[in-house]
């Protein structure tokens, strides 16, 4: 149904805007007859009903239809964003360019094949295709909230004296993702700009002291990332792509990224071996809370659960 949505289709109607509708509008807004900032959009594109708009402007557009020049009184919410529009009322002057109304996509071929489904496989070619890619996700979700938890487990209970130098270089690491995301966000820091130690240290000294316990019992227990293993992660990576073998491909191409999967292989058999040690307690769920993450706990909340429970 979530595919089907995003592939709806959109016409023109004469009618007046409803609930789901399409609208495209310029509009001038003013306050106590005054311009305010971000109050003017021309070609504006959304949803009635959406949610993309305050209520007040939603309420405002519906029952209007194209060619329509008119004016309404909206109040932003006492939580809006901008500070300086919290709770206040403005006019908004609206031309209304289109309406448009929703066609949900046809389950044919074409619509298929677009998601990467063999031709002639039909629906239910098209739905084992989506419940594999379910499967993969939860089961991903599934392993990285139990790997979360353990590690959150490790930092609780091991008191370390961390090298200061690991610490500074964890947290220039931390740093450079950091400004990496922003720069991918379409962010542009200015010459100079740097972001302080502190924000990024509680972070990196957990990341050090939890480093410094799973390279210790790797080294106790001999764990080795071998080969085989590493190649069926790899493999299972690449089962999500087009062209897995073209994935499978890269990553031997590619020692860095390579590496990485053998860091994560071994952290896995960590967290087993912990696992394996650990009275652990099956939480029964849905497939969504698993996914969305609702019953991963605060690290808080580890730590009580860890303190009426006895550890071997």
């Amino acid at each position: 149904e979530r595919l089907i949505e995003q592939r709806k289709t959109w016409s023109g109607v004469e009618r007046g805007a409803t609930d789901g509708d399409q609208v495209t509008l310029d509009f001038i807004g003013s306050i106590d007859d005054e311009a305010f900032d971000g109050g003017k959009g021309e070609d504006v594109t959304f949803v009635v009903g959406g949610g993309q708009m305050i209520e007040d402007f939603d309420r405002g557009v519906n029952g209007h239809s194209v060619g329509e020049q008119y004016s309404f009184d909206a109040s932003f919410p006492d939580d809006y964003q901008a500070e300086n529009l919290k709770g206040r009322k403005a006019t908004f002057e609206v031309t209304i360019k289109k309406v448009e109304e929703p066609h949900a996509a046809e389950l044919d071929e074409e619509f298929f094949t677009s998601f990467g489904v063999e031709p002639g496989a039909g629906l239910e070619g098209f739905r084992s295709e989506i419940k594999a890619n379910l499967e993969r996700e939860l089961e991903s979700a599934q392993r990285n909230q139990l790997k979360q938890q353990v590690m959150n487990e490790l930092h609780r209970l091991h008191n370390i004296q961390l090298p200061g130098a690991m610490v500074l270089s964890e947290i220039g690491t931390l740093k450079k993702q950091m400004m990496n995301q922003m720069q991918g966000y379409g962010g542009n820091a200015p010459a100079g700009f740097d972001l302080p130690d502190d924000l990024f240290k509680p972070q990196a000294e957990k990341r050090v002291s939890v480093g410094l316990v799973i390279n210790e019992v790797v080294n106790e227990k001999g764990l080795r990332a071998d080969a085989a293993t590493v190649r069926s992660r790899i493999e299972k990576l690449a089962e999500a792509y087009a062209e897995p073998q073209q994935v499978v491909n890269w990553y031997y191409s590619n020692a860095e990224q390579r590496q990485q999967i053998e860091m994560a292989v071994l952290e896995d058999q960590v967290v087993d071996h912990i696992v394996e040690q650990a009275q652990v307690e099956v939480v029964q769920s849905t497939y969504a809370d698993v996914v969305q993450g609702k019953h991963m706990p605060s690290e808080a909340e580890d730590a009580e659960a860890a303190d009426s429970v006895s550890h071997r």
